[in-house]
């Protein structure tokens, strides 16, 4: 018999999935799932997609690279790569091709600078590429390098990933470069190349320091100093000159160069080796892992299931206060699974919750990126699965259900597990005179399942099914 109605005061989901621990050691707040929904008040499902492009760019190939580039004195421009192509691509779709003799299939990485008012690609074989909002082409000059990832700014200058190091530029210009310098290429202190280098500021008792954070497979660095040398292709450094790089930690790094990101006010994250996502708050050197709770123990895909062959393929980004995280699992070369971080409680003065929500398992984004300045605040995405074509899809779009996949609509399937036991094995009989359900769906049908709250008999699954 009843002893007492189900409980209008169950925990919210305000600390995400749990998928290491057992159910029954949960915290209040904890769940075994989230599929396709997230805690924002209440849980709700993930924002839906469309189509941003009317059609496939090309049957063949999946999208490498895209990025919004704001000029000053210009239109903003949004670049895309894919197959030997880097293109313009408006709002309604169209294409403008820059390039179509870039090396075929390969990462694109794009970087603005402002010094030079211009946007740059790299894929790791061709030498630099640059678009200014009117000219484009490959940048000439001294030892123009082919970067292995994205290039970042320091200061004046520029800096890329080489073979031998990590190369710099003279003050103020693209178009003169180190080149296996013995003062002026910083070389790592571990064997193994660099795989990625992202801007970083470091906190002093009263100054902020610009620098970069340099990362290998399995250790990071971060490079300091207030001036870079005079001439870059000089035998020795230039008087004054006092750049440095340090290694921060030996055992933590990536291999997953999209998944490098910065937060403001939160700090930086990437996607480590082991897999787990590493922070390293704002202002400070030193880091700690927040991706724990996402090592799976149960069927659910955790970031142990990654395909390591294809691990570089992760990505990350921020956007509406959450940090989502794509990776490939099983056999896949593209991502299939997202798992998004809140970050409301990470920028709150008590920052030592951590709550992932996912799995995110409608959409196969390769590439993920904001287009957030003046007027604009979107998201945009690139499919990864090049059985489906270059499509680029208008991603997070809160009015919508269905997600756009190449030329279909699909509508995620949302599974709620919490840590309570179902009414799943056994038989059993229970009275429930009254109990009340919320649901908001724009299409497609809910099944929800009836679960004992108040204590650990489990009885047979009564299932109520509603249909729109």
């Amino acid at each position: 018999m009843l002893r007492g109605l189900i409980s209008p005061d169950l925990p919210q989901p305000m600390l995400g999935v749990n998928l290491r621990d057992p159910s029954h050691q949960l915290q209040p707040g904890e769940v075994l799932k989230l599929q396709n929904l997230l805690w924002d008040g209440t849980t709700r499902m993930i924002p839906g997609s469309s189509l941003l492009t009317p059609s496939t760019l090309d049957a063949s190939f999946r999208i490498r690279g895209g990025h919004r580039f704001y000029p000053r004195g210009g239109s903003a421009k949004r670049l895309v790569a894919y197959g030997t192509r880097i293109s313009i691509i408006d709002d309604a779709g169209a294409e403008t091709i820059l390039t179509s003799t870039a090396s075929s299939d390969l990462d694109v990485y794009f970087t603005t600078w402002s010094i030079q008012n211009r946007v740059y690609a790299t894929n790791g074989s061709d030498n630099l590429f640059f678009y200014d909002g009117s000219s484009s082409g490959l940048v000439t000059g001294t030892a123009i390098p082919s970067p292995k990832a994205r290039i970042a700014p320091i200061l004046d200058r520029l800096m890329a990933i080489t073979a031998d190091g990590i190369e710099r530029t003279d003050a103020r210009t693209d178009a003169v470069w180190s080149n296996n310098s013995t003062w002026a290429t910083l070389r790592p202190l571990q064997p193994g190349e660099f795989t990625a280098i992202h801007p970083f500021v470091l906190k002093g008792t009263d100054t902020f320091y610009e620098g970069l954070l340099a990362l290998q497979e399995s250790a990071y660095y971060v490079i300091t100093g207030t001036d870079f040398g005079t001439d870059v292709t000089a035998v020795t450094a230039s008087t004054g000159e006092d750049s440095s790089i340090r290694l921060i930690d030996p055992d933590v790094g990536t291999a997953s160069p999209k998944s490098v990101v910065s937060v403001p006010s939160v700090g930086t994250f990437f996607l480590t080796k082991d897999p787990n996502v590493f922070w390293i708050p704002e202002g400070e050197i030193a880091g700690r892992y927040v991706g724990d709770n996402l090592h799976s123990y149960t069927t659910t895909k955790g970031l142990n299931n990654i395909n390591q062959d294809a691990i570089d393929q992760a990505w990350m980004t921020y956007f509406d206060r959450k940090l989502l995280l794509g990776f490939p699992t099983g056999t896949n070369t593209y991502p299939d699974t997202q798992y998004w971080l809140d970050m409301r409680d990470l920028r709150s003065l008590d920052n030592r919750r951590v709550a992932w929500y996912g799995p995110m398992n409608v959409d196969t984004w390769g590439v993920v990126w904001r287009e957030d300045q003046g007027t604009e605040q979107a998201l945009k995405a690139g499919e990864g699965n090049p059985s489906t074509g270059a499509f680029v899809y208008k991603a997070y779009q809160n009015t919508l259900a269905g997600h756009a996949s190449g030329a279909s609509t699909l509508f995620p399937t949302c599974i709620y597990q919490d840590r309570n036991q179902p009414f799943s094995t056994g038989k059993g009989s229970k009275y429930i005179p009254d109990i009340r359900f919320t649901i908001d769906t724009m299409g497609g049908s809910m099944i929800a399942g009836v679960g004992d709250l108040k204590q650990n008999v489990v009885f047979q699954q009564p299932l109520v099914e509603y249909s729109d």
